[in-house]
This record gives C-alpha cells, sequence and structure tokens, in this order.
C-alpha cells in the first residue's frame, strides 16, 4: 500500500497518520475515491503498463495489484 510508505510522496501520508491515527479510516475512505486500484476495474481498453523495482514514485509492490486487476 503506498500509504504505508514513508519515502518520496506517499511520506506525507505516512506522516499525517502517523499524527492522527484516529482519522486514518476516513482519510482512507477520501483516498479511495481517487485510488488508481479502485478506477482500474473500468479500463475497457488494451493497457501498457511499466513498473520497475527502483522506482521510488510509484514503487512495484503498489503497481502490481492494481496491473493484475486491469480486465483489458
Amino acid at each position: 500500500m503506498s500509504v504505508e510508505t514513508e519515502e518520496f510522496v506517499y511520506g506525507e501520508f505516512y506522516r499525517l497518520f502517523k499524527k492522527e491515527p484516529d482519522k486514518k479510516e476516513q482519510y482512507m475512505e477520501t483516498l479511495a475515491y481517487f485510488d488508481t486500484y479502485n478506477l482500474v476495474k473500468n479500463t475497457t481498453c488494451p493497457t501498457l503498463m511499466n513498473a520497475v523495482i527502483i522506482d521510488e514514485a510509484h514503487p512495484y509492490r503498489t503497481i502490481m495489484p492494481m496491473f493484475e486487476q486491469i480486465p483489458a
């Protein structure tokens, strides 16, 4: 999960959840509206993706679950 990543762009979420753990569920509910993992099921065309193990902005472990959900 990206928000559990301390580095790079996701570090902001990580620190926010550490600071306000009682609001984490509410934040996650809001983020779900924008999470590609939840939107990928609407993909209806062939899709080309690239995942690199050393990519810090989009860690491989967060990309592959989304890739596996592409229906097209």
